[in-house]
């Protein structure tokens, strides 16, 4: 068999690397929205699930913050790693938070009464 590594230049890896972290920089008005979005539900919500919208909105920031500020591709991968193992706490209040939104646009899409 073909061995393929010796069509790809390892400088032009080093460039579609450098191309993909300057990208991921330009995630962060997305990020501010959600955020924006999560304070407004904390608004609304009950006490428990509005601690949960900001936890989640504060999770998420901290996230892509680690994401924008990677500068090489091992950095990156670090990151997506450390993010895999989010504490417990953070999933779960992710899961009440998205099971409650759920709830509710059910009820007021379907609830035609």
């Amino acid at each position: 068999p073909r061995d393929w590594s010796s069509d790809v230049c390892s400088s032009d890896l080093d460039d579609a690397d450098k191309a993909l972290l300057a990208a991921l920089g330009q995630v962060k008005p997305f990020v501010d929205a959600a955020g924006a979005g999560y304070d407004r539900m904390a608004v609304v919500l009950p006490e428990g699930l509005a601690a949960d919208a900001r936890a989640v909105r504060d999770a998420t920031a901290a996230f892509y913050a680690s994401v924008g500020a990677a500068t090489t591709m091992e950095a990156l991968i670090t990151v997506l790693e450390e993010a895999s193992q989010a504490p417990t706490d953070t999933r779960v209040s992710a899961a009440r938070l998205d099971a409650a939104t759920r709830k509710v646009c059910n009820l007021s899409l379907y609830n035609k009464g």
